[in-house]
């Protein structure tokens, strides 16, 4: 009766630690974001010259073609879920927005007093303006304390500017440490701001 009830106990201790990385996993974001089946393409003109670019996403690389010739293709440590164009720097000219993920917070650009390993998987929000077939980056946020899991732009208020409608999630380290809480999933409004883009806590809708 002992070595069945000590049995049985092996299996249900195996059975709830299963159970529980299972969960653990479910709940991870996603280091590789798939940017979604298929190929996603977008015929836009970013910079206003009278011709059109392609902007072909696949296999989480973005290339820009014109002409018959690409003018740009996202970086080979690059993962872009997503892109989106709209005027979001309140500028009347479309910006476009790439939702990236990739090792390391900062790139070139890391701060003196950021020391130690900087090599996890985090989410990314860069904003790119095209000119003279250039890709130009007008602001690259550093890895973002809450991945961004969807974005929306619109203009919500009714002031003839678009604001970001962010659904965040929470990354799997956050999750141990009690970081997200409840709020993960939650809805944040983000506005441009003369340079970068901050969160409002509150936006009175457009009826």
């Amino acid at each position: 009766m002992a070595r069945r009830r000590d049995f049985l106990m092996k299996v249900l201790t195996i059975a709830g630690m299963a159970a529980a990385l299972g969960l653990v996993i479910i709940s991870l974001p996603r280091p590789w974001p798939v940017a979604g089946a298929g190929i996603y393409t977008l015929i836009h003109d970013l910079d206003q010259d009278g011709q059109t670019e392609l902007y072909l996403l696949s296999n989480q690389g973005l290339i820009i073609a014109a002409e018959k010739r690409i003018i740009w293709r996202s970086p080979p440590d690059w993962r872009v879920a997503s892109i989106h164009v709209a005027d979001v720097t309140h500028d009347r000219r479309p910006d476009l927005l790439l939702l990236v993920w990739k090792k390391g917070s900062f790139d070139q650009s890391r701060p003196f007093w950021h020391t130690g390993p900087d090599a996890r998987f985090t989410c990314h929000l860069y904003v790119f303006n095209l000119t003279n077939r250039h890709q130009k980056p007008l602001w690259m946020s550093s890895a973002l304390d809450r991945p961004i899991d969807s974005i929306t732009i619109k203009d919500i208020d009714g002031d003839g500017r678009n604001e970001l409608l962010i659904t965040e999630g929470c990354y799997w380290w956050q999750l141990f440490n009690g970081f997200c809480g409840s709020t993960a999933g939650e809805v944040a409004t983000w506005r441009w701001q003369d340079w970068g883009f901050y969160r409002v806590d509150r936006v009175t809708v457009a009826p």
